[in-house]
């Protein structure tokens, strides 16, 4: 899954599984023990360092990770997201003019460009 979140977010994947698993603790969807499970599985550190874990420390510390030793909300969620995932990789397989491409298309591509996401105004119409 590191390398289809790599493939999908860009060099900057291990930020944005950072803010998922912060946002999962600030839910008190998981508990603070699960969260830095999480985010050592993806080799970072939870309390905001960017500097990523050595390989010697990620291998020591990487243990399989079971949804179902999770409150059944936060697995739902990590699950959707993965298969969501899995779902946008299969989509890029498919060469279209709308395929995804992950130096423009990912948050943290290169040429990435933040206008090109339309507003929350422009998506949910305001009453």
């Amino acid at each position: 899954e590191a390398m289809l979140f790599e493939r999908t977010f860009g060099p900057g994947w291990q930020h944005v599984w950072r803010v998922m698993v912060k946002g999962l603790l600030l839910e008190s969807l998981i508990s603070p023990k699960q969260a830095q499970g999480l985010a050592q599985a993806a080799g970072v550190a939870l309390d905001g360092d960017d500097a990523p874990m050595t390989q010697r420390s990620r291998v020591k510390n990487q243990k399989p990770i079971h949804l179902t030793r999770f409150p059944a909300l936060a697995a739902e969620r990590l699950a959707f997201f993965f298969q969501s995932l899995k779902s946008i990789e299969e989509q890029s397989l498919v060469k279209s003019p709308n395929s995804f491409e992950p130096s423009t298309d990912s948050l943290t591509g290169v040429d990435f460009d933040p206008g090109s996401i339309p507003s929350l105004t422009q998506i949910i119409p305001a009453y």
